[in-house]
Order: C-alpha cells, then structure tokens, then sequence
C-alpha cells in the first residue's frame, strides 16, 4: 500500500495527533495485569492445558508465571492419556503427569483428568488377542477376546485412577464417543466400540465410579454443540442414564472458529444438557481467527463468556486448550489469549470485563496515552482520566517536553486553557501529524476519554452509480451481503447520513472478507484503489481518506474529526488483477465518536448545588451496583400474557369498547376481539403475591423505536447471571436508597400484529406508540393492579383513590419511549411530525397529525424521558398539557447526551418553554446533559437510576424547582 492521505485537518480547533492506536502500553510483566482466575472465581473455574516434555514449548518451566497468575485449574494436554500412562502391558508411568499434580497442587489448582478412554492415543496392545492379532479386524469377535479387553480397560482405569486418587477431583472417563455421521449414535471407527459395542462406556463410568466414589466423571466431545450431533450426543446420554450409568458431567470441548457455531447453538446444547442433570465444563476452548482479525476474535471470545456467565452454577469450569498461540495444537489459527512472547491479545483483554469493549478494558488497566519526547523515548504512560498539568510533575516531565502522543484505540485527549478542564479546548485523536505541541505546552489541564463510536451510515438511504438496486446492502449491517457492481468504474456509492456528523474512524470490509471471497485477510481481488470523500451539501467533495494500492480484506482507519452530512466511497481500481473490474463491498462503516466519560465524574451545579430536595446527588451508577447480589438478596423477572382490549388493528383504527369518540381516536371506533401480549415484570426481594399487606410503588419502563420488552434487560447488559438493570435495582434497595417496587416493562406498541409492515416500510410500526395510552389505561394496568401487590388501585375511580394511586405509579422510557411518556403522559400532539398526516389510504396511517392524546396525568405523578424522540411535542404543548390538568406533576427528569445527534435537538425543544407554560402545575423539573454522550445506554442506564432514586416521595415539594445539570 503506498499510503493515505488525512486532507480535513485542523477543521473547528480539532488537532490531529500522530499516533500509533492500540500501541501504548509496552509490555508488562504477568504479575501487572488483571488476574482472571480472580475475575473469574464468582462464575467458574478457569483452567488451562499443559504438556510436560521437557522439549515442548509446553512446558510448565516456560509458562509458570503466566499459569499460576491467570488459573486455578489445570489439565494434562497428553500426561495423563492412555499411550502415556500405560505404554505397553502392566508398565505404568506417571512421572509427567506427577510433576504436573505436584505444580498444581503447590500453585493451589485443581486438576482435570484427561482422558481414560479414547479411540486415539491409545496404545494397539490394548485390543490385540494372544497371538498378536488386532481383535476388531478379525470376522470373529469371541467372548473371550471381549473379556480379555474388558479386564484390560478395568485394569488400566483402575491403577490410573488409584495413583492419582483424590488430587484428581474430575476425569473426562470416555472421550469422543460419539459419531459425526448420521447414520449411527457411537463412532464406528473406535476400537472400543469394533470390539465392546456401546457396553465400553458403560463399563468404563461404572468402573471409574467404583474405583474413587467421589470423583466427578464427565463425557467429553467436540462438536456436541451443533445441532445434528447434539441430538445424538442426548439419545446416547438419555440410553446410559435410564441404565444407572453413573456419568455426572458433560464437557463441551470448544473448539470453535470465529464464524463457525453459532452462540444460541451453544447456548441451547448447555440448556439440554443442564436439563438431564449434568454438569457442564467447558474442557478444551479454543477460537481459530484464520481469515479474521484479533479484533474480531476478541469479540467472539466476549460473546462466549457472556454467555458462560449467564449459565453460573450450571458451568464450573472453563479449560483453555493451551497458554500461548505458540503452544496451540492450531497453532496456524493463533487461537488462544497470549501469543508467543506470552502478550496478552485483544482476546485477553475482553474477558477482563465483557461489557466493555477489549481495548477499553486495555486502556483502564495499562493506560491510555503514552507521552513520547523529542528522542523517542517513553515519558510516561497514563490511564483515561482528567488532569492539570502540574499532576505531570511527579512523572518528571511536562507538556513542554511532549513531541508524540500514542493513543490506545478509541481513545481522545483533549488540551484546555484552563485547569480543571475547562476554557477553550483542543482535541486529538490516533490520525494524521502531531501539529499540537504549542496547544499542549499552553494547556493547564486536559482529559484522555473514550470516543464511543456509532455507525453512522448502517440503513441510511444510498444512491450509487451502478447497481444501484443492490447498494443498500453495502451499509446494512449485515456482513454476509455485498454491492458488487461489475460495469466500468469509476464506481461509487453515497450515503445521506441524514444529520451533520464530526466523523472519527471509518472501515469497509472487501471481496476477501465475505464467504466467496474465502475471508481472507489479503487478496488480489479486494479494491486496490478508492477514496473516503465527505460534502456538507451532497454536491461539493473533499478527500477524507485516500487509499492506493491496497490488497487488505479489510481496511480501517482513523479520521481525526472530519464534518460531514453526505459521505461517498469512490472506487477507481476495483482489484489488482489486470482487466477485472468486478467491486465487492460487505460492508461501509463510518463512525462518529463521542468523548466519553473520564476516570473522575464531574457535575457542574447549577441550581440547588445539584442537588434533589431529598439530598439525593445526580451520579453516574457505581460500577458495583452493576453486578448481582447473592441470590437470597435478588429479586425475580417475569414473564406475563395478558388480554389486551385497547389496540390499533391493521386498519390502522382504534379498537375498544370504551366511550371514545371517532376525533379523539383520530378517525373512528371499531369492535374487535381481544389479543394477547406479553411483558416483563420485576418483582423485588421478597415478594410475596399471599402478603396483601405488603404493597408496592409501580414503574411503567418504555422501549424504543426499534425495541421490545426486552430492550431494558438486554441493552443495558448482563453481569454474572442476571440483568444489569435488574441488578441496580436490587443495590439500590439492599443499601436502602430506595423502596422495594416493582417495574414493569411492556411492548409499547398498540398494535395487532408486530411485523404488519403497512404501518411503516421500516418496519418500526410507529403508529402504535402514539395510541399506546389506551392500552396502559385500560387493560395493562388494570391487569398489573388486579395481579400484584400494589398501593395503586386503578379500579376505585373516586377522588381521593386518584390522587393516592398517581402518587404510587411512575413513567419512563428511552428514545421513542421517552416521547411516549412525555406526549402520552401531558396530553401532547399524536403526531410530531408532518408526514404522518394522510388519507384512509395512505400506508402511513391516514391521521391528522392535530390529533391530541387525552392524557394520563391521573394516573402518573413521576415522568421521565431519556433521549426524548424527535417526534415529542415541543415544550410548550408539554407545559400546556401539565397546567390544564387538575393533577400536579411531582418530577419531571429529562436527560440527553450532548453527542446525541438524533435526539439533542428534541431534548432541548421538549425543554424550551415547558416551564412557562407549566407553571406552578410542575414541581421539580429535572434537566441532565451528560456530556460526549450519544444515543445509548450508557444515557439511559444512568438516566433510569438517577430518577428511580428521585421518586415517590423523594423530592415532593410545594414549590417549582428547575436543576440544570452537566454530568460526565
């Protein structure tokens, strides 16, 4: 590749910075990074494999450190196997496989043992008669020759099992029994099975059993996670269970490839294999990455133990199969955490916490940003956070020295005029030429933050200029479909990206990554040369990024802070191969980044000292109460049907049985029959549906546009084996900063059939969100206040039933649920927007976008909205809304990221005059801006805490309180 070339730099005071992303820290010692054995010791064990032979890489001599510090438990890779232990007739050695347990043992680890029984890597004797002759070639098995095998497998468990005895707490006693074909259960080609039949399981187990009683035995296989063998892997196990056969665990080998087994497949084999009984281990991971990047392979591995994590106390342990890439049996596929010179990869670093990206996990642990001065030399390293420049003394250097900047992937530092981060400020990132040292010689402060990247064109409209019909595919997320235009170039491909965007890293995934390209990281027939351009009006381009020569399957890259509404990929040489001129693009990927959150929060305390009337402080979530409590202390999730009256039918009319007239319903009333929906209902510690007594406050959480009920549990995460949002909720009751209650998460949409695509072509069925008052009203809380234990009673209609029960139900919701709790809630415009006027016949919906909803400031005294759609009403509608009802709102809570270009504008418009229209009829009005923030959870999780803490009760006030706040 002969280069690239950054044309936008300098744009709005945002510096560019040589960098070299991903390289900052230099490599530490073992002892230096984060233990996972310690990460890990909540969920399972964590285990590797090791060969002993003084001549193998393998050896524990050469790994010892990086054993001991990661793992506590340990598996023998060939020790402890047939042909090692008993190479020939009644001559047993154990020295390896002795030095192996003696390591374990002083290093305080468990040891696997592995393996028993196995077509492989067992010596011929064991299945040769008395005149030398292999018994399973012959035509004629005899009884004799069974027995003569028999006795020679029972003896060989035995004295194995008897030398080792307790210092071995699990055997995998049988290995890879079962056949890949579909044509049979068992394997053909074992000698075991040539000469026993499927009795040499059955006697195996029931021997090792009877040999040390409490030794766990495990069956162990590969492949037993795909479907077809997973059934067969269940029959066999099903058939030796119904017999007595005394089998306690199933082990998962796990070797897997980036792109081969799908996570549900796995997830499905542990469910059924839990469901008979077993334990599950997984014994031998590993990930091949041939044809994929480390990065790429790190995400697998994050998704894995995602998912192990979720299945704690079904999963004991996880066994690497190996320490080093070096050491691997796939050593070509570079499979394990550590490479060769025992580094940790990225692979490595996304375990140490699965809900953050690896190269954060990095960053937080080894640093951020390395300081290079006018030699070369190392400075000083630095994690993310915020610092004045006289905190740089202590390194013994300053900004005056500072000549590089190296910054680890994903990571921006900015300069600032002043102390304290504040005043005028200049931004870098991991592109272009350090032009920055007399910015940083000025600065008195400056942050090193996360820039949370989005994709910016993924399903954004696209023209091209050839094959147009096909160029949506290039940016559909999907990385298996591809635009290949196969005409003369030059080709390109635009995107609207619909708003202005400071764009920071983009990356476009070619011919060689994609199934028919053989995903390959180099290839002749990958574009070889092409162009980023970007234009604020469509019609004019500049040159982004300029690539010549390339042969990358993939290519990627930083842009600095590039401002762009329009982006184009202009291809001018589609391969490298001579008169081919055929284009292939998975995927275009262009990303905006905003400045994260630094190391130390800081809230700048506008009204009231940022504070709620209570004294309660608007924080970030402590990174504590994101993680489960001990399950005594937990409280459950549910999922509930119930009949729903109240909904849009296909028609696009209203269907109820209530006295609604044709213009509040927007067109006109219809009978129907009832349907069925579901939602999530969190129900505290300690609820008990029998204790009457005992009744409790109700949150009502709302999803988005493109979400469900369960957008809450699944988008805010999972930690150990429970949902993060569900975790917060339980801290917050254990510590007492909160009454128990209970949460509600419904689907939002008031609609018949959720896949009706007439509603909208995206699929989004919008018009269900703005008629889902109906059903709140008169069917799902109805529903929840018959069934649970709450202090609301929406059956008693009388005054002061009313103004009691408001006071113990609340409303939130994120993005369009956030319009739904804002323009439902005060009685706004069905319709924010234009286009969603019509007629009968219009797909759209065929309403008056005048339409207004009747409000339910009766029902709800608590409000809040997170990212707010663009489609909420305006601040003045809201207030208006607010003073006409008799019903005073106790809280209002908005919150937004400043970096949130789909829904700051409609923040800040739902702001605007709400106030003043509202009056006296709104108590505390809550409004967080949390900076560098975009569209996202990290917005919403902190928005649901901080107003989950602020309700019922807690800041109840007889005078209106505005507090403005900024939140890091």
């Amino acid at each position: 590749m002969k280069g690239r070339h950054n044309i936008l730099a300098g744009l709005l005071l945002l510096l560019v910075l040589l960098a070299a992303a991903g390289t900052v820290p230099v490599w530490a010692q073992v002892s230096e990074l984060p233990s996972l054995k310690e990460i890990y010791r909540d969920y399972f064990d964590l285990g590797v494999s090791v060969t002993i032979a003084g001549w193998s890489d393998q050896t524990i001599d050469k790994h010892r450190e990086l054993i001991a510090h990661h793992f506590n438990s340990i598996t023998a890779g060939n020790e402890m196997k047939p042909e090692a232990t008993q190479p020939w007739p009644g001559t047993f050695q154990f020295a390896d496989a002795d030095r192996m347990v003696a390591f374990a043992q002083e290093q305080g680890m468990k040891v696997r043992g592995h393996t028993l029984v196995w077509h492989s890597q067992t010596p011929q004797w064991f299945f040769r008669d008395a005149s030398n002759h292999l018994i399973y070639t012959k035509e004629t098995i005899t009884e004799q020759d069974r027995q003569m095998v028999i006795d020679r497998l029972e003896k060989h468990i035995e004295a194995v099992m008897q030398h080792f005895g307790d210092a071995v707490y699990a055997w995998d006693v049988v290995n890879e029994a079962v056949s890949d074909n579909a044509g049979s259960i068992y394997r053909q080609d074992s000698p075991w099975f040539r000469i026993l039949g499927e009795d040499y399981l059955k006697i195996a187990f029931r021997k090792a059993h009877e040999v040390n009683p409490e030794a766990k035995l495990f069956y162990n296989d590969y492949y037993i996670d795909s479907p077809a063998k997973r059934a067969r892997t269940v029959e066999m196990l099903k058939q030796l269970l119904a017999e007595g056969v005394p089998i306690h665990g199933v082990g998962i080998q796990g070797h897997w490839k980036v792109n081969d087994t799908r996570i549900s497949d796995i997830e499905e084999s542990i469910r059924m294999y839990a469901e008979l009984g077993f334990e599950i281990q997984i014994t031998e991971l590993d990930v091949g990455m041939t044809g994929f990047t480390e990065e790429e392979q790190a995400e697998r591995y994050r998704e894995l133990f995602q998912l192990f994590k979720k299945y704690t106390g079904v999963i004991t342990s996880v066994t690497f199969w190996g320490t080093t890439d070096n050491t691997s049996w796939r050593k070509d596929e570079s499979p394990l955490l550590f490479n060769a010179n025992q580094e940790p990869k990225p692979a490595f670093w996304a375990l140490v916490d699965t809900e953050k990206p690896w190269y954060v996990n990095k960053a937080e642990h080894m640093g951020a940003a390395a300081f290079i001065g006018s030699s070369g030399e190392r400075l000083g390293v630095l994690k993310p956070g915020v610092y004045n420049a006289a905190d740089l003394a202590p390194l013994g250097f300053t900004l005056e020295q500072v000549s590089a900047i190296e910054l680890e992937k994903g990571y921006v530092i900015s300069f600032y005029a002043q102390e304290d981060c504040r005043g005028q400020a200049w931004h870098f990132t991991a592109a272009g030429g350090f032009a920055g040292s007399a910015a940083a010689s000025q600065a008195q402060s400056f942050a090193i933050r996360l820039l949370e990247p989005e994709n910016v064109v993924l399903n954004k409209p696209v023209k091209a200029n050839a094959l147009a019909e096909r160029a949506a595919r290039a940016v559909d997320g999907d990385r298996n479909t591809s635009w290949s235009p196969s005409a003369q170039p030059p080709y390109w491909l635009e995107i609207d990206l619909e708003d202005s965007y400071l764009l920071t890293s983009w990356a476009v995934r070619l011919h060689g990554s994609g199934p028919l390209g053989g995903q390959v990281a180099e290839s002749p027939f990958n574009a070889a040369d092409f162009r980023l351009q970007v234009s604020e009006d469509g019609t004019n381009w500049l040159d982004a990024d300029v690539v010549e020569g390339n042969t990358a399957s993939v290519y990627e890259n930083s842009l600095g802070f590039v401002p762009a509404r329009f982006v184009r990929l202009y291809v001018t040489k589609p391969t490298s191969v001579e008169l081919n001129t055929n284009l292939a693009v998975y995927e275009l990927e262009v990303y905006t980044g905003g400045l994260g959150p630094s190391a130390d929060s800081s809230t700048e305390k506008l009204q009231n000292g940022g504070q709620g009337m209570s004294g309660i402080e608007i924080s970030q979530v402590p990174v504590e109460y994101r993680q489960a409590l001990p399950k005594e202390q937990r409280g459950r999730l549910e999922e509930v049907s119930y009949p729903v009256s109240s909904y849009i039918n296909r028609e696009r009319r209203l269907v109820t049985d209530k006295d609604i007239s044709p213009e509040e319903a927007g067109r006109e009333v219809v009978p129907g029959e009832p349907i069925t929906k579901q939602f999530f209902i969190y129900l505290p510690p300690g609820y008990d549906a029998e204790d009457k007594e005992t009744q409790y406050n109700v949150l009502y959480l709302l999803h988005g546009v493109g979400g469900s009920r369960y957008e809450w549990l699944r988008g805010a995460g999972q930690a150990h084996d429970s949902y993060v949002i569900c975790n917060i909720l339980d801290n917050l009751i254990a510590k007492g900063e909160i009454d128990p209650l209970i949460v509600v998460f419904p689907e939002g949409r008031s609609a018949h059939d959720w896949t009706d695509t007439s509603f909208t072509p995206q699929k989004t069925n919008l018009l269900g969100f703005y008629y889902f008052d109906y059903e709140l009203r008169h069917d799902l809380i109805p529903f929840v206040e018959a069934n649970y234990n709450t202090y609301a009673n929406i059956a008693d209609d009388s005054p002061e039933a009313i103004a009691l029960s408001r006071q113990h139900r609340a409303i939130a919701g994120l993005s369009m649920g956030g319009m739904q709790a804002l323009n439902l809630t005060f009685g706004g415009y069905r319709h924010g927007l234009a286009e969603f006027a019509g007629s009968p016949a219009d797909p759209r919906n065929g309403l008056a976008a005048t339409v207004q909803t009747p409000g339910m400031q009766d029902l709800f005294a608590y409000v809040g909205a997170f990212s707010n759609a663009p489609t909420s009403s305006p601040g003045s509608v809201l207030g208006r809304g607010i003073a006409e009802s008799p019903h005073r709102i106790e809280l209002l809570y908005l919150t937004c990221g400043d970096a949130d270009s789909l829904a700051i504008q409609s923040y800040r418009d739902a702001i605007e005059g709400l106030r003043d229209a509202a009056g006296d009829s709104l108590g505390a009005f809550f409004q967080v801006v949390m900076r560098g923030r975009g569209h996202d959870f990290s917005v919403w999780t902190n928005g649901f805490y901080n107003f989950i803490r602020l309700c019922f009760g807690k800041v109840v006030t007889d005078e209106s309180v505005d507090i403005v706040l900024t939140l890091d």
